[in-house]
C-alpha cells in the first residue's frame, strides 16, 4: 500500500494547474483511503490544499477587482443623477475593498460634491435658501472639508441674509460681517460669485446689479464711511466632468446559434458537489473542452432540504456570451466598442441563443445547464432570509423623476451580493425565467425600473424576444 500510496503522490506532484485541482484531491482521498499513514500522500493533500486556497483567493481578487471597476461606474451614474447617498455607498464600499484606489482621492469626491452642490443649486433657484445651506453642509459632513462646498456654503449663507434683510439697513456687526465675508468670497471664487449675480438678477432678484451693490444699499447710517471694495473678478476656468456615454453590445445580424449536438461526458469530480459550498457565497466552475473556465458558479442549498444547484454568479455576459459565438461559429461575436464592454451581461438576443448558450456549455462541460426555473430563480434570489433588494441595485434611484432615458446596462461581475453569494438579482436587466406553464418570465427588474419596483419580486411575462433590457443568468445542476 506504501508503493500505492507513492506512486498516486508521485502522479500527482507533478500536477499545477488549478484547473485539475478536484480530479487530483479526489485521487488523493482515494490513496489515503488505503494508506491513510502515507507521507508523500499526506505532502501532496497539503500542498493541493494550498493551491486550491490559492484559486480561491484568486478569485477573490477577480470578483473585488470587478466589484471596484462597478462601483466605480456606480459613483458616477448615482453622482449624475445627483443621488448622493448611493454615491457615497459605492465611494465607501471601494475605500473597503482598497484604501489606495486614485478614484477616491480625487474624481470620486469631486463628483459627489457637484452633485450636493446641483442640489443645492436647484433649492436656492426654487428660494429654498436654508435648503441649499443645509445641503451643501450636508456634502461637508460627508466629504470632509473641500473648498468647492465651503465656496457654495459661504455663498449661499451671503446671499441668503442679504435677500432677507429686505432692504432693511443692517446691524453694524452683521454689516462688517458680511462685508469682510464677500471680500473672501470676491478673492477665493470670483467665478462663482459672477455666476451667481448672473443668475439673481435674470430672475429679477438682483435689481443692485451686484451683491456689493446691494451691501452697500443696506449699509447702517453709523458706519457711511465704511466702503465695499468694488468687485475685481479674475476669471477662473470651470471644469466639468463628463458623462461617460454607455456602451450597450448589440448582437449583429446573424445565423440564430443552434444547439451542439456533440457531448462531453464528466468523469471526473464535480468541482460544485464539494462539502460547504451551498450557500457560503463561495465560487465554482467547469472547465471546458479548450481548457478555459465557464461562468462563475454559486451553489444553492436545495428547496425544501432538497439536492443542491448552482446558479451563476451574476448575469452571462458578453464575453461568456461570445465565447460560445467563436466556437460554433453559429453566431457572430458583439463587437466590443471597448473593453469593459465585454464584462456587461449580453442583452438583444432570443431565448432561443440563450438556451442554446445553455445546451453548449452542456456539451463542453458534461454537466446539464439551462435557463433557471422561477422557483429556482426566486429561492436563490431570497436566499432563505426573504432577501429583497440589493442597496446599490442599478435601478433608477428614489430622486429620479424616470424621464432623464440615460440608464444602461453595467458590470455583471461586481456589485454587493445577496446572502447567498449572487449579484445582480435586482436591477441592471431583467433575467430570464422558465414557467411551470412551459411559459416564459423575467424577474428582478432593470435599470429602468423604479426603486419601489426593482425587487426580486419584480415580475412579468415575456415572449422571449430580443429586448435591450432582458438578459439570464444560467441554472447547473450537481451531480
Amino acid at each position: 500500500m506504501d508503493r500505492l500510496g507513492a506512486a498516486i503522490a508521485t502522479t500527482v506532484s507533478k500536477q499545477n494547474n488549478a484547473l485539475h485541482l478536484p480530479q487530483d484531491i479526489e485521487l488523493i482521498n482515494f490513496g489515503l483511503r488505503y494508506a491513510p499513514h502515507s507521507a508523500p500522500l499526506l505532502t501532496q493533500r497539503d500542498r493541493l490544499v494550498a493551491l486550491q486556497q490559492q484559486q480561491q483567493t484568486r478569485l477573490d481578487q477577480e470578483a473585488a477587482t470587478a466589484e471596484i471597476a462597478s462601483r466605480i461606474e456606480s459613483v458616477r451614474r448615482a453622482a449624475a443623477a445627483n443621488d448622493t447617498a448611493k454615491a457615497e455607498q459605492s465611494l465607501a464600499r471601494i475605500r473597503t475593498l482598497q484604501p489606495s484606489n486614485p478614484f477616491l482621492v480625487k474624481e470620486g469626491p469631486t463628483l459627489v460634491a457637484e452633485a450636493y452642490i446641483r442640489i443645492a443649486q436647484g433649492a436656492f433657484r426654487a428660494g429654498k435658501y436654508q435648503s441649499a445651506q443645509q445641503t451643501v453642509a450636508q456634502g461637508i459632513a460627508a466629504l470632509g472639508p473641500r473648498s468647492d462646498l465651503a465656496n457654495a456654503r459661504d455663498l449661499y449663507a451671503l446671499t441668503a441674509a442679504l435677500i432677507s434683510a429686505h432692504g432693511q439697513p443692517l446691524a453694524p456687526a452683521d454689516y462688517q460681517r458680511l462685508s469682510a465675508q464677500l471680500g473672501r468670497i470676491r478673492k477665493i471664487d470670483a467665478n462663482g460669485l459672477k455666476n451667481l449675480e448672473s443668475e439673481l438678477k435674470s430672475r429679477g432678484q438682483l435689481a443692485q446689479g451686484t451683491l456689493s451693490a446691494l451691501l452697500e444699499s443696506l449699509r447702517p447710517p453709523s458706519l457711511v464711511n465704511i466702503a465695499v471694495q468694488p468687485a475685481t473678478p479674475t476669471p477662473s476656468p470651470i471644469s466639468t466632468v463628463s458623462k461617460p456615454a454607455a456602451v450597450v453590445p448589440q448582437i449583429l445580424p446573424s445565423t440564430l446559434p443552434q444547439p451542439v449536438t456533440s457531448a462531453a461526458v464528466a468523469t471526473s469530480p464535480d468541482p460544485c458537489a464539494q462539502a460547504g459550498l451551498a450557500g457560503s457565497g463561495r465560487v465554482c466552475f467547469d472547465r471546458l473542452q479548450d481548457g478555459q473556465r465557464g461562468p462563475l458558479l454559486v451553489v444553492i442549498p436545495g428547496i425544501a432540504g432538497g439536492k443542491p444547484y448552482a446558479l451563476s454568479r451574476a448575469e452571462i455576459t458578453v464575453n461568456d456570451f461570445n465565447a460560445f459565438c467563436n466556437a460554433t461559429h453559429q453566431c457572430e461575436p458583439v463587437a466590443l466598442a471597448y473593453s469593459y464592454a465585454g464584462q456587461l451581461p449580453i442583452t438583444d438576443i432570443k431565448v432561443s441563443a440563450a438556451k442554446a448558450y445553455a445546451h453548449w456549455l452542456s456539451s463542453e462541460s458534461g454537466h446539464a445547464y439551462s435557463l433557471p426555473t422561477d422557483v429556482e430563480w426566486l429561492h436563490a434570489a431570497r436566499a432563505g432570509v426573504g432577501w429583497k433588494q440589493s442597496p446599490d441595485s442599478n435601478c433608477l434611484p428614489p430622486s429620479s423623476d424616470g424621464n432623464n432615458g440615460d440608464g444602461s446596462p453595467i458590470s455583471a461581475l461586481g456589485r454587493q451580493p445577496n446572502p447567498w453569494g449572487l449579484v445582480n438579482m435586482t436591477g441592471n436587466v431583467w433575467e430570464w425565467v422558465l414557467l411551470p406553464n412551459g411559459g416564459l418570465g423575467v424577474r428582478g427588474g432593470s435599470y429602468n425600473s423604479y426603486w419601489s419596483d426593482c425587487t426580486v419580486n419584480a415580475f412579468r411575462s415575456d415572449s422571449g424576444a430580443p429586448q435591450r433590457d432582458v438578459g439570464f443568468r444560467i441554472f447547473r445542476a450537481l451531480k
